[in-house]
């Protein structure tokens, strides 16, 4: 299948909306607290508006599922565009580079398509299934395709994660962990191009959070899966749009061994409450 067009119209709306991101980091920007006590600015909402408007321009017939704006279009519809327009609030509003712009589609249960946009650096990844992933650099450079190297024998945590649990992941897997970065889509950005080998969320993710960026990863040869192992799912988003448990997400490691060591992280850290 060729989403070619799919593709064009999705880098370029991420990019605009980046542009309104990185103008909000000058110009200035609102923050407020969410029914769930999440952190949302100004900056979100004004990419959330770009992106939804362009999506629905360009593909009327699309669904738009986005983590601000929650379900746009018929129930039925055959593809769903999902977007988290500003992956890492928390770093923006920061002053750091490590958000993201995340622009994912899919049709009937499988990710087809998946764009990661980087305001801060300008870098734009990219991937379509089956045609490996590629980034773009700030400027005028053609894309560049991942390779996947091998990076740091590592594993990435949300700066969350307390020092004991880092330590018993560490103890577990025979990883390093680190390095500690901001947004679900930067840390599967940050295997994909080699800055670790595993990334381990021990709470529940987003479709918008996971659909772009692991679709990216798997286009490297990597694995993204529940805390048990299982794939994730990607169907019925007009009522669900939440992963189950914990995300573990390998690359060039035994992934099957990985989940099974973070289970027994997972285990003694639950029973102790």
């Amino acid at each position: 299948m060729n989403w070619t067009r799919e593709l064009e119209i999705g880098v370029s709306l991420a990019q605009r909306a980046g542009a309104a991101i990185a103008k909000a980091r000058v110009s200035g920007f609102e923050q407020s607290r969410k029914a769930d006590d999440s952190l949302v600015t100004s900056a979100d909402l004004a990419s959330d508006g770009i992106l939804r408007a362009g999506l629905h321009d360009a593909f009327p017939n699309d669904a738009v599922l986005t983590e601000e704006s929650g379900w746009n279009g018929s129930a039925d519809a055959a593809r769903v565009w999902v977007v988290d327009p500003l992956d890492g609030t928390r770093s923006f509003a920061r002053g750091d580079q490590e958000f993201s712009v995340l622009v994912g589609l899919i049709e009937g249960s499988e990710v087809i398509l998946g764009i990661a946009h980087f305001p801060g650096t300008g870098r734009t990844f990219y991937a379509m299934r089956g045609q490996g992933a590629f980034v773009l650099e700030s400027g005028n450079s053609p894309p560049r395709r991942l390779q996947g190297d091998p990076g740091p024998v590592s594993l990435t945590v949300s700066p969350s994660t307390s020092q004991d649990y880092r330590m018993a992941l560490a103890r577990e897997t025979g990883m390093a962990i680190g390095p500690i970065v901001n947004g679900a889509g930067a840390k599967l950005i940050c295997l994909a191009e080699g800055g670790a080998r595993a990334y381990f969320s021990g709470h529940g993710l987003s479709v918008w959070d996971t659909a772009a960026p692991g679709l990216i990863l798997e286009e490297v040869g990597g694995t993204l899966t529940d805390e048990w192992g299982a794939p994730l799912k990607y169907s019925g988003l007009a009522s669900t749009f939440l992963h189950p448990g914990g995300i573990v997400a390998t690359v060039h490691c035994k992934h099957a061994a990985v989940v099974k060591n973070i289970q027994i992280v997972v285990t003694e850290f639950r029973k102790k409450g």
